[in-house]
């Protein structure tokens, strides 16, 4: 079947989309052709389905929510990338193991013998 012009470009910038969305780790919201708009996490997306779509849980309900590719507008990465934050703190616990101040300067190096 043939598609109208520009319909595949559009799909595969949303596919683009889509998939930094669900490597984000944090809140999107995404904007519906109809003037909607869904604020969650998305957790699901396929690219492939005769129908592609992405899943969403909803942050004010936590409820479910799938939209076709076809019905989103825009995408906006608007919540904290959560993953994120926790490697953050990994790589400054791994700096006071290591007896750094970088971060911390009211801190002080451990003293006394060293391994």
């Amino acid at each position: 079947r043939a598609e109208p012009a520009g319909v595949g470009s559009y799909v595969a910038d949303v596919a683009d989309l889509v998939e930094s969305a669900f490597h984000y780790r944090g809140d999107v919201t995404l904007w519906t052709d109809d003037g909607g708009s869904v604020t969650g996490y998305l957790f699901n997306r396929n690219s492939r389905a005769a129908e592609p779509f992405v899943q969403l849980f909803e942050t004010t309900t936590g409820r479910e929510v799938s939209i076709p590719y076809r019905n989103i507008a825009g995408l906006e990465f608007t919540g904290r990338d959560a993953a994120a934050a926790s490697v953050q703190r990994f790589e400054d616990f791994q700096q006071r193991q290591d007896g750094s101040t970088k971060h911390y300067p009211d801190k002080h190096p451990p003293t006394g013998p060293g391994p």
